[in-house]
């Protein structure tokens, strides 16, 4: 119950948590500026080492007010309504997220993610935030990636968690855009813009890009 009011579901209209829109849940007050004027937030989370973890979340936020949301990936993607679960590379599994949201600079800033057997409120997280800067443009999508966690949680004797998440970064998007015009998302006809972080940069030690 405390990791449904954290981020609820898939694809109920409202919630008390907030709204959910096709692999993602924006707090309320998002939800109802989007419907007036929105953009696209497109990409896709996976998980690279199999049974290490059962959930995965990427929360955002807005940057001027703080206005924020999730994106996840949950225990077996496939089995959820209306899925837009996919096999990647190795057989991967990978869900791809499609979130309408008002216009405005965001920023991707933690993870939770959950072994199997942790319960809710024992999950790997980063030491200190961190930013993976985006911004939504009204009639536009954007696309932040492809993130597949390629670690498993480290545990003590007591069962809590002791390790970071690892992840790797790539840029799919004519696979993930091409998932999202199949299962009747917005995602227009003008070529979305690319926001993929740059893995060179040393703020971001937990994230790599895939090797070719």
């Amino acid at each position: 119950m405390r990791r449904a009011l954290l981020v609820a579901g898939f694809l109920s209209l409202a919630g008390c948590a907030g709204t959910e829109h096709f692999g993602a849940t924006v707090s309320q007050d998002l939800a109802a500026e989007s419907a007036s004027s929105a953009g696209l937030l497109l990409g896709s989370l996976g998980f690279g080492v199999p049974n290490a973890y059962t959930d995965l979340e990427f929360h955002f936020r807005r940057r001027s007010d703080g206005k924020s949301g999730s994106v996840r990936i949950p225990p077996r993607p496939a089995a959820q309504p209306a899925s837009t679960a996919i096999k990647g590379d190795g057989g991967r599994a990978v869900q791809v997220f499609a979130v309408p949201l008002p216009p405005g600079d965001y920023e991707f800033f933690t993870y939770l993610g959950y072994a199997p057997g942790s319960g809710d409120t024992n999950h790997a997280r980063p030491k200190v935030d961190f930013s993976i800067p985006f911004t939504i443009a009204a009639g536009r999508t954007t696309y932040v990636g492809e993130y597949i966690v390629d670690s498993r949680p480290q545990m003590r004797s007591t069962g809590r968690m002791v390790a970071e998440a690892r992840f790797v970064v790539s840029d799919r998007l004519e696979r993930d855009l091409a998932v999202a015009r199949d299962a009747g998302r917005p995602v227009g006809t003008a070529a979305p813009s690319r926001a993929v972080p740059d893995m060179k940069r040393r703020d971001l030690p937990n994230f790599a890009a895939r090797e070719q």
